[in-house]
């Protein structure tokens, strides 16, 4: 492990109210947009269910953060929820908005890929198609984002890394670890979400039952409770588990995120 320049521990956290007003603007207008289309559709549509599924993961957030060791700048407005059992010690409001912005682009990105590997290879096992497709994407796209909001702007950073990192006087982003299982949790997530059943929706959408209600908010609530269940899942236990354990494990004390 290496530990964090000194010039970086405050964490200046430029742009910080830009990127509060502008997640809360953008789930904003997810949800009027998504709440228009399902009102004439009469269904959530599969980006929405992303939307929504994002939204529902935002609080395992703190539980990785820990886990990683990332340190947030206090240029942002943090909720009271101080430390706790494997939780970093502060926590900022907008990363609630920010998760269904982030999960629904990088999933809209992530499934056209994917669903185009598919057709082009169509006798290779759809789970190996999305891992080599879907899951990298995410992995590159996370590395892209954190760039400009460690490197460049000092919004937050990783007090220890395990693996290459990228130092500089805002922050250190660590390049493959823990980018490697967030990858492998959108793998495998947009696995499940491909895996359809005759009428084309997720086969996991079947855990709640919700074709025993006729078609209206009933059914809808179900489908969107299926997508929260699941998600909250495979974030936990290819996400927050292992980089948890490792830290428990193999981590040293640290007095920035303790």
């Amino acid at each position: 492990m290496s530990t964090i320049p000194s010039a970086a521990t405050y964490l200046a956290g430029e742009g910080a109210l830009g990127v509060e007003i502008g997640s809360v603007a953008i789930a904003l207008a997810l949800l009027v947009g998504y709440g228009l289309e399902a009102r004439r559709r009469g269904s959530l549509s599969i980006p929405a269910l992303c939307a929504i599924a994002g939204l529902g993961i935002f609080w395992q957030e703190f539980y990785a953060d820990w886990g990683a060791y990332l340190l947030w700048s206090p240029s942002f407005h943090m909720m009271p929820w101080k430390s706790t059992l494997w939780t970093t010690p502060d926590k900022p409001w907008f990363v609630i908005c920010s998760y269904p912005v982030f999960m629904w682009s990088a999933f809209a990105a992530m499934l056209w890929a994917t669903r185009r590997a598919i057709r082009r290879f169509p006798a290779t096992s759809p789970l190996l198609v999305c891992l080599l497709t879907a899951a990298p994407a995410l992995f590159a796209i996370n590395l892209a984002f954190e760039a400009v909001s460690v490197a460049y702007a000092g919004q937050w950073s990783y007090v220890d890394v395990i693996g290459p990192a990228l130092s500089t006087a805002k922050g250190q982003q660590p390049i493959l670890y823990p980018g490697i299982p967030f990858g492998l949790f959108g793998g495998v997530t947009c696995y499940l979400i491909l895996r359809q059943d005759v009428a084309g929706r997720p086969s996991f959408e079947r855990l709640l039952r919700p074709d025993r209600f006729p078609a209206g908010w009933r059914r809808e609530a179900l489908r969107a409770l299926s997508w929260l269940l699941v998600w909250n899942l495979s974030y936990w236990l290819l996400l927050c588990t292992p980089v948890i354990a490792i830290r428990e494990i193999f981590g040293e004390a640290s007095a920035l995120v303790p």
